[in-house]
C-alpha cells in the first residue's frame, strides 16, 4: 500500500504517466522493475491508453522509434543500451531485427495496440505489460482530466474541474478522445449566447437548401432541449408544461428522435 501511494505521488509530480487505479499502478511498477532486469518487454493496450507515455516515463533517455523506420532502428541498436519501438506489428523483418538485437545486446521495449502472433511474442519477449482502457480505469480519468484542464485552460478560458464530472466525456479513443472532449466542454461552458448563435450560423451555412431546410434542421434544437429537460424534470408531462408544448407533440418528437436522444 505504501509503495502504491509513493509511486502515485511521484508520477503525479512528474506530470508524465498518471496512475491512480490499481491496474495502472501495477503497470508502472512492472515497467520500473524492468530497468533492473535484462529482459525484453512488450507493452500492449488500446490506442490512447498511455503505452508510450509509460515507457518514456521510466526509460526517459531511451530513443523511441516507430517500427516503420526500420533502417533507423537497426542503426540505433548499436548505439544504445535500450530501445523503444512503437507500432511493433509494423516491423518489416522480424528475423533481421532479432539477429541485430542479439549482436548488439540491446534491450527491447516494444509497444503495440494490436494482438501479436504468439510466435512473434515468443521470439522476442519475456514479459508483457497490459494497459487497460480508460473506461476500466476511472480513477485515472480524473487525473487526466485535471491535466488536460491545466494544459488547455488558458486556451479555452477556464479551469473548471466540474467538467471532469460531465457525462459527455468521450472515452472511445481513451486519452485521445478524452482530451478533445475536455477542450470542447471547457469551450462550450464559456460561450456566450451570441457566440453559440454564431456557431449555429457556421454550421447551417451549408445546410439551408432544398424545400424542408427548417424541418430538417430542427433536431439541432429539439434533441438537446429534450435531453436536458428529461434529465431535469424526469416526466414528459412536466417537461411538456415547461416547454409550453402539447404532451402529444412532445411524445411524437421523442419517438422521432429516439435513436439520437440520450434519455
Amino acid at each position: 500500500m505504501h509503495l502504491a501511494v509513493a509511486v502515485e505521488q511521484v508520477v503525479v509530480a512528474t506530470n508524465t504517466f498518471l496512475a491512480k487505479s490499481n491496474s495502472a499502478l501495477q503497470a508502472l511498477r512492472s515497467t520500473t522493475l524492468l530497468k533492473s532486469l535484462p529482459v525484453n518487454a512488450l507493452i500492449t493496450g488500446e490506442a490512447g491508453t498511455g503505452k508510450k507515455t509509460l515507457a518514456r516515463s521510466v526509460f526517459s533517455n531511451t530513443p523511441i522509434i516507430h517500427a516503420s523506420n526500420f533502417d533507423e532502428i537497426l542503426h540505433s541498436l548499436y548505439e544504445c543500451e535500450d530501445i523503444i519501438i512503437t507500432a511493433f506489428e509494423a516491423i518489416s523483418n522480424y528475423d533481421t531485427l532479432q539477429k541485430a538485437l542479439e549482436e548488439s545486446k540491446t534491450r527491447l521495449i516494444a509497444i503495440t495496440s494490436v494482438s501479436l502472433p504468439q510466435k512473434v511474442y515468443d521470439q522476442f519477449f519475456t514479459t508483457k505489460i497490459k494497459l487497460l482502457p480508460l473506461r476500466e480505469r476511472h480513477e485515472d480519468v480524473m487525473l487526466l482530466c485535471e491535466k488536460f484542464l491545466r494544459e488547455n485552460g488558458d486556451l479555452v478560458g477556464g479551469h473548471d474541474k466540474s467538467i471532469c464530472q460531465s457525462k459527455h466525456l468521450n472515452l472511445e479513443q481513451n486519452a485521445h478522445s478524452l482530451k478533445r472532449s475536455i477542450i470542447m466542454q471547457s469551450l462550450f461552458s464559456s460561450l456566450e449566447k451570441r457566440e453559440i448563435m454564431q456557431l449555429f450560423e457556421e454550421y447551417l451555412e451549408s445546410k439551408i437548401e432544398g424545400e424542408n431546410a427548417y424541418r430538417d434542421n430542427l433536431e439541432i434544437f429539439d434533441i438537446p432541449i429534450i435531453n436536458v429537460g428529461m434529465r431535469k424534470y424526469k416526466s414528459q408531462l412536466q417537461l411538456a408544461k415547461v416547454l409550453g408544448l402539447n404532451r402529444n407533440t412532445l411524445r411524437k418528437k421523442i419517438v422521432q428522435y429516439e435513436k439520437e436522444l440520450d434519455i
